[in-house]
């Protein structure tokens, strides 16, 4: 019999200040991995990478601080750590949908994918984004079956990735987004929102029954101003859509941490057909949290805030040789096929 693993969610403790780290065990277990479901179930999970660029310098943009001689001294033994770390998590989530941020080109992609015991296919398009870093989506290719993939235009050079095909029968849209970073100009980060807004009320007035998954870093909590000028509110299923993180944000939780804070920048939105359902509905959202496990963040004797923050590739200048500086989100559609006979 396989060991019993689970899936879990951060209880409160990791939020907070100097507290123990605990998880918050689910009622249900399961085994081998933590989304191994039974086939009325889907999941699909999202993770910023942080700076998965390869060890050769690029001819089109310049990153000169991602080769064995520049300033990260980024040579193949850290290039094969990362793509090391990067795929144990990817298999212990072993979820049917991945949409990955910060891969540099397909290569990274490929090698990520032949690192991984789970066998993903993937689809990746090289955006216009002025570092050169990308959006890709892995999928198991006996649970989805993509068909037409496009580029979106987002109001800055990094497209979001579009992908429609078959998810457990049903014809599902997908949508891979990493807006603008806080770095830049708010104006970037409204154009890169209302680019989303527009690609989302086309796809919904073509199909108002359409099942919509949009998933990414959104450089912006669900609650922001930002959100909130072009997407409105996305705190409730009857929203225009729906973000099934919000709970999450509601609660303090996030997936990312800056100087001891945290922030939920990464989430998804799914239209109402998944959050409501319909007569025509047989997905449905049923879960929505934050991956992570204990090995996946820095001890909270390490940080002076006495948090768990995710454990990075670089803090800093410093090498520390982590997975990423953001944790996965997940969330889990189940499909009721008995609403059609």
């Amino acid at each position: 019999m396989c060991a019993k693993t689970y899936i879990v969610a951060f209880g409160k403790n990791l939020y907070s200040r100097g507290l123990f780290f605990s998880f918050l065990f689910l009622l249900f277990t399961l085994h081998s991995s933590l989304f191994t479901l039974s086939a009325q179930r889907t999941s699909i999970a999202f993770w910023n990478t942080e700076n998965l660029y390869d060890t050769i310098p690029s001819s089109f943009y310049d990153d000169r601080e991602w080769t064995p001689q520049g300033t990260r001294r980024w040579d193949t033994e850290r290039y094969d750590a990362k793509i090391a770390n990067l795929a144990r998590v990817v298999d212990e989530m072993a979820a049917d949908i991945v949409g990955l941020a910060e891969v540099e080109n397909e290569e990274v992609v490929r090698d990520l994918v032949r690192a991984l015991k789970t066998d993903y296919n993937y689809i990746h398009r090289t955006s216009g984004d002025s570092r050169g870093i990308d959006v890709a989506l892995l999928y198991k290719g006996d649970r989805f079956f993509p068909g037409e993939t496009r580029l979106i235009r987002s109001g800055t050079g990094r497209e979001f990735l579009h992908v429609e095909g078959e998810l457990s029968g049903e014809h599902i849209h997908l949508i891979v987004c990493h807006m603008a970073s806080n770095l830049n100009d708010y104006s970037y980060r409204l154009r890169n929102m209302q680019a989303l807004r527009a690609a989302l009320e086309k796809l919904l007035s073509d199909d108002p029954a359409a099942n919509v998954v949009v998933m990414g870093d959104m450089n912006a909590a669900p609650g922001e101003r930002v959100v909130r000028r072009s997407l409105g509110s996305v705190s409730s299923p009857f929203d225009f859509v729906y973000t099934p993180h919000w709970e999450h944000y509601r609660a303090g939780r996030g997936s990312y941490n800056y100087r001891g804070r945290w922030y939920l920048y990464d989430w998804m939105l799914v239209s109402p057909s998944l959050s409501r359902g319909g007569n025509r509905a047989t997905l449905k959202l049923t879960d929505a949290g934050i991956y992570a496990k204990e090995y996946m963040t820095e001890s909270a004797a390490a940080t002076t805030q006495g948090v768990h923050r995710p454990l990075r590739t670089f803090f800093g200048g410093d090498y520390t040789g982590g997975y990423s500086d953001h944790f996965p989100i997940y969330i889990i559609l189940e499909n009721d096929r008995s609403r059609l006979k």
